[in-house]
């Protein structure tokens, strides 16, 4: 949650209390307004650059998190590609673009984890 004083509000409520709260929209604390807003942690490794794990939980080969190369270079100067782009590509011979970094908000790969994390996630209904 979000109030006007810029401040963030983290609460936990029964997950039948959830969907009400969610449907409202907002609530009153304090005498102020808050707004609600879910929010979705998603695991993502700064080692690798893969989504699911975390460094303490990884096995992969240090890379770049903007370019995904295990060199040694420049991050300032290297071209964005994506780590999950690249292993979706590669997992499901599919040609999707990787010119993006691994954690960009706009990543598909990272959109479509956000979106599975929901649906998996008991709200109570």
């Amino acid at each position: 949650m979000k109030s006007k004083s810029s401040n963030n509000w983290v609460i936990s409520v029964s997950p039948y209390l959830y969907p009400v709260i969610k449907d409202h929209g907002h609530l009153y604390l304090n005498f102020e307004r808050v707004r609600i807003e879910t929010f979705i942690s998603v695991m993502q490794c700064s080692t690798c650059g893969s989504l699911g794990h975390t460094r303490n939980h990884c096995s992969n080969t240090k890379a770049c998190i903007r370019c995904s190369s295990t060199d040694d270079h420049d991050r300032t100067s290297c071209n964005p590609r994506c780590i999950n782009w690249i292993t979706q590509n590669a997992r499901f011979r599919s040609g999707f673009p990787e010119n993006h970094g691994c954690r960009d908000k706009n990543c598909p790969v990272l959109i479509q984890f956000i979106k599975r994390t929901i649906d998996r996630t008991d709200y109570g209904r």
